[in-house]
């Protein structure tokens, strides 16, 4: 079986619009479910190999038979390589690549858990190796976590490293990364064999929900603020930690009112338009503590003006003739972020407590 593939690594793509051959996946009938993850066994060249041919193909083999087009998504090869073919024959994999690697560099080849076996049982976690073409590798190596925030469970978190150019931020969705991995199950991740140049690089963080390598489908999204890296050999490795926020995530708004003296009344918080002048519909609510704290969570990002109201009525919504006070005009929200606002003076609710100020 062959699998030819048409299109590059640009555009996060490495893979994309390879032809699937006749095998088709499904549990075998009868008997226990097959629910064991496939692993690696072998592959050459051999980890760590040195003085390899740039031409060299690339063999795996696992503890059983995987799924041709799931191979497609899970390989990842850096420098960026497009296969030419890649034959499968049950548990045997073979990748030829359309060009030749380059001379003297140190070659990554990862394996995400998009790989799945024949029962759909994926990769229990990703698989990665190097090598060289030269009589060295390079010792570059950067680790750290990814704190990930919205976007649910589902999806593969990719790190990417990417080359700066003549000071222009690089846009991860369409150029080419110097170095990829995928981020374990606890948010670690690794990337070994880099340069030690000095040259300026950025480090993003990005969800692929659907695994086509593209982000660009509902749900997917990049980490808003790269990371800078620069290795050198007096400093060839760094710990950075990233953050993978949705930028639809909701953030949280802390903060207090001052309550006069003896004014038990209860007293609200609302967030409107930032627009909204008649403050006719308020967006998001929450109740002020006796104490007069007050927390507003999972709130949209956005802009928001800020008020707090005397709910006389126990109604929990503002009445047209119930006190209200404007706490902040400009409220932002950023996704994912809780941001404490600090104290605010509040609405004097009962007429019959006695005045604070002098």
């Amino acid at each position: 079986m062959e699998l030819k593939a048409t299109v590059g690594f640009a555009g996060l793509m490495l893979l994309g619009g390879l032809t699937a051959g006749c095998a088709k996946p499904g549990a075998p009938s009868g008997g226990p479910e097959d629910t064991t993850p496939p692993a690696v066994l072998t592959v050459k060249p051999e980890s760590l190999a040195v003085s390899v041919s740039p031409r060299t193909e690339i063999l795996l083999r696992f503890s059983e038979k995987i799924e041709p087009k799931t191979l497609e998504k899970a390989l990842w090869i850096s420098p960026p390589r497009s296969p030419r073919s890649i034959s499968v024959s049950g548990d045997r994999a073979v990748i030829h690549l359309r060009r030749a690697l380059p001379e003297s560099a140190t070659v990554t080849v990862l394996l995400s858990t998009a790989l799945k076996d024949r029962h759909r049982n994926s990769l229990a976690a990703p698989y990665q190796w190097l090598f060289a073409t030269g009589p060295d590798l390079a010792t570059g190596t950067v680790a750290g976590t990814v704190k990930r925030k919205g976007g649910g469970t589902r999806g593969q978190v990719l790190v990417s490293l990417f080359p700066v150019i003549a000071d222009t931020l690089p846009d991860p969705r369409v150029e080419e990364p110097v170095a990829v991995t995928e981020a374990a199950g606890d948010g670690a991740y690794r990337l070994s064999g880099l340069a030690t140049d000095g040259a300026p690089a950025l480090l993003f963080a990005m969800l692929d929900r659907d695994g086509n390598r593209e982000i660009s489908g509902q749900g997917e999204f990049v980490s808003a603020s790269p990371e800078s890296v620069r290795l050198t050999p007096e400093n060839p490795a760094l710990t950075v930690n990233l953050r993978l926020v949705d930028p639809e995530a909701p953030g949280i708004l802390t903060g207090s009112v001052t309550r006069s003296a003896g004014d038990t009344s209860a007293v609200r918080v609302a967030l409107y338009a930032a627009a909204d002048d008649s403050l006719a519909t308020s967006l998001h609510e929450g109740s002020v503590a006796p104490s007069g704290a007050f927390s507003l969570k999972g709130v949209p990002p956005g802009g928001y003006r800020l008020i707090a109201y005397c709910d006389l009525n126990g109604s929990g919504r503002r009445e047209d003739e119930e006190l209200w006070l404007v706490l902040a005009e400009a409220v932002e929200v950023t996704p994912g972020d809780t941001r404490a606002l600090g104290e605010f003076p509040g609405p004097r609710c009962s007429v019959d407590t006695p005045d604070d100020g002098p």
